[in-house]
């Protein structure tokens, strides 16, 4: 959780790249053979990652990400897969219909902006309505 603190901190100063590169230390330790798996709280640093993105108008990097985060959600919170010892650590915030709402919808405007047309409704198909 460290490692999405500190992220996040650089990202609401506007320090983006330097974002980028605590998230990216994150996943080289989290391939250590010292490090046990952490598989519960990767959702919050998926949805950083892509919104970073986002914010840096890197869209085609972008809409990967979010890609990466609407099927880690589907594969883990829709299931329940997500509620593992280390989720008990540290508060997850990205795994609520608002958030993954909030994470298509960037998706879609990533889209838009590269004319990705069918690629916006893949993600507007992933949208939560009832």
């Amino acid at each position: 959780m460290i490692y999405f603190h500190k992220a996040e901190i650089l990202a609401v100063n506007k320090k983006l790249e330097e974002a980028l590169d605590v998230i990216k230390d994150h996943d080289e330790f989290k391939k250590r053979d010292d490090v046990d798996s952490v598989v519960g709280t990767d959702i919050d640093f998926l949805y950083a990652k892509a919104t970073i993105l986002k914010r840096l108008e890197r869209n085609n990097e972008a809409i990967s990400a979010f890609r990466e985060y609407s099927d880690f959600y589907k594969e883990y919170c829709l299931k329940g897969k997500h509620r593992t010892s280390d989720t008990m650590l540290g508060a997850m915030r990205y795994v609520g219909p608002n958030a993954l709402a909030m994470a298509m919808i960037n998706a879609v405007e990533c889209c838009i902006k590269k004319n990705k047309l069918n690629t916006a409704l893949y993600f507007l198909s992933a949208i939560p309505i009832k």
